[in-house]
Parts: structure tokens; C-alpha cells; sequence
């Protein structure tokens, strides 16, 4: 089985661990600091104003005259996301980094009828640290447990190991995923244009 886990807002979450001050409140992730920059990642207090990801920072400010604009620290960036993957590979897992984040490694401790599974998501959840609220995706198919993960909430977790769970998806295109530019790169030089056709993907 396939275990995947992701952290949504990575790199603002990254940027508020100096800044406990501000949490709650509407921050965005920026780029730069100037005008013409456009928002790279929200707090649910920015979405609840009407901000969102690609919206420019100049129109932010009108709507949201308090916001506080963050740059993120590229080299702290990497260092907490090693942190984490270093505590996964101390516990013998060959963890492979998607995207800053978001990654996924195979597990064959986890069978669905050992009754095992609610233990490495526990365990990962710990391992990743639990105040981070990763969001944890389980499948016997590598893009299944992919799309588990980005599927389910913060903190929770989505386990898909029914064979007709992937034909229920076959209609709908792969763009509506939540994908970020990288994960999409990926899956466009795979040909994956759906989701049956991205159920079909093995290891």
C-alpha cells in the first residue's frame, strides 16, 4: 500500500512558525513585497475576506486593508521539509519527496485486512508532527493514495482501496485536482488527462 501525506500552505505554514502573533488573522504568502506581486498562499482568515491564491497583492489591500504580506525563507523552507522527511527514513521508510509538502512512500505493513492501517496513519501523523495537520491518502494504487491525500481535510485522512471506487472517477478531468504547477507537470508527461486513466497508474 501506497501511504501519502500533504500539508496544505506548506511554505506560508513554514513562514508563520516565527510569527505566532499572527495566527488567525489575514496573512498571505507572497513572492515580494511590492505592489505588483500576486498572492502565493492564504490563511483561512484571508479566504473568509474573498482572497485567493493568484489574486494581486494591490487589489488584496483594497479588499483587506489589515492583511500582512509574508516572504517565505527558501532555505528555511528546505530545512524544515528535510526535518520532516529525515524523521520518516529514521523509521525505515523510503519516503520520496513530491513537492515541498507533499510526499508519499510505500508501505508493506499496511494490508487492509491486518487492521494495521489506523497505526501508520497515527504513526505518520506523529512522525510528521501533528501540528502541521497532514492531510493522509491510502491506497493499494500509487495515484490513488495521491489523490486521497489532496481529497481529504487537514488532520484527516482518506483511506480508497475499492476497485470500483477508480470507474465512479473515469468522467471527471484531472485539472479539477488540487494540484500544484510541479505536481501537475508531472501527470501531463504521463498523458493523464482524467482521473480513470490516473487510477490506472501502478508503481
Amino acid at each position: 500500500m501506497f501511504v501519502c501525506f500533504s500539508i496544505n500552505s506548506f511554505r506560508l505554514r513554514v513562514a508563520l512558525r516565527s510569527r505566532p502573533d499572527l495566527i488567525g488573522l489575514p496573512v498571505a504568502l507572497v513572492s515580494s513585497p511590492c505592489e505588483r506581486s500576486v498572492i502565493e498562499s492564504v490563511t483561512s482568515a484571508s479566504e473568509k475576506l474573498g482572497l485567493h491564491v493568484g489574486m494581486p497583492l494591490e487589489k488584496a489591500f483594497l479588499l483587506c486593508p489589515n492583511l500582512v504580506s509574508l516572504e517565505s525563507s527558501s532555505e528555511d523552507v528546505f530545512n524544515v521539509w528535510n526535518s520532516i522527511l529525515g524523521k520518516l527514513k529514521e523509521n525505515g521508510y523510503q519516503v520520496e519527496s513530491l513537492e515541498l509538502g507533499s510526499a508519499i512512500f510505500h508501505s508493506v505493513l499496511v494490508d487492509p485486512a491486518s487492521g494495521k492501517i489506523e497505526q501508520i496513519i497515527s504513526q505518520t501523523m506523529r512522525d510528521v508532527g501533528s501540528s502541521w495537520q497532514p492531510s493522509v491518502g491510502i491506497s493499494s494504487n500509487r495515484f490513488m493514495a495521491l489523490l486521497a491525500a489532496y481529497a481529504t481535510s487537514p488532520g484527516s485522512s482518506l483511506v480508497i482501496d475499492d476497485p470500483e471506487i477508480p470507474l465512479s472517477l473515469e468522467p471527471f478531468p484531472l485539472h479539477l485536482l488540487p494540484l500544484s504547477k510541479e505536481c501537475r507537470k508531472k501527470i501531463s508527461q504521463l498523458s493523464v488527462k482524467r482521473l480513470s486513466t490516473s487510477s490506472r497508474l501502478s508503481a
